[in-house]
């Protein structure tokens, strides 16, 4: 069976939702949805739930989420025994503003997990003028160091494709290798690039 958990928009809140398939094409939306729904008011994530990054270690399933207040986007992380039924950490936001250098204030969304066999690791779009993409470690999954010296991937040349900026990534590790997938964006279009 395949899952899928996935961002979810009313035209005034992003929640989060849930639906399986058979064959990755057909998918049925779960009865009950949404499975991760808003904070309550005044809270971190009382404006939006979006973003989910998932992984399954063979007992709990955990996500890492964006949560919005209405003024800053933060992630924040989830566990469940199922995938539907998510208790949220009670120290969220597990990865607050700031995103390198003097860059206090930047907001942090759209996260990444992966394990690979000795750290979580996480990257994440995030704003220093542009649009780029971060990196944290935890050895947890909950508590997260930074790197804070600059961007993992940075938007590329003037004139190329993504000169503009690089967000939302995707990224797994193969056991030698990590592959990354972004959204790149020239001021124009926008496009899917790999690293």
């Amino acid at each position: 069976e395949f899952k899928m958990w996935y961002t979810g928009f009313d035209k005034k809140n992003m929640r989060i939702g849930y639906a399986t398939s058979s064959d990755g094409i057909s998918w049925s939306q779960y009865s009950d949805n949404p499975i991760l729904d808003l904070g309550k008011n005044g809270s971190w994530d009382s404006m939006h739930v979006a973003n989910p990054s998932i992984m399954f270690d063979g007992i709990t399933y955990k996500m890492w989420y964006t949560g919005f207040d209405g003024k800053h986007m933060q992630i924040g992380y989830a566990n469940s025994s199922d995938g539907i039924h998510w208790q949220k950490c009670e120290e969220n936001p597990i990865l607050k503003i700031g995103a390198w250098g003097n860059n206090n204030e930047s907001d942090v969304w759209s996260p990444s997990v992966v394990f690979d066999g000795t750290f979580y690791r996480m990257w994440y779009t995030t704003f220093d003028g542009n649009i780029k993409i971060g990196y944290a470690y935890s050895p947890d999954g909950m508590h997260w160091a930074k790197n804070i010296s600059g961007p993992t991937l940075d938007m590329g040349s003037w004139g190329d494709w993504d000169d503009r900026g690089a967000w939302s990534p995707s990224v797994i590790y193969d056991g030698s290798e990590y592959r990354m997938w972004y959204t790149g964006w020239n001021g124009t279009s926008v496009g899917i690039g790999y690293a």
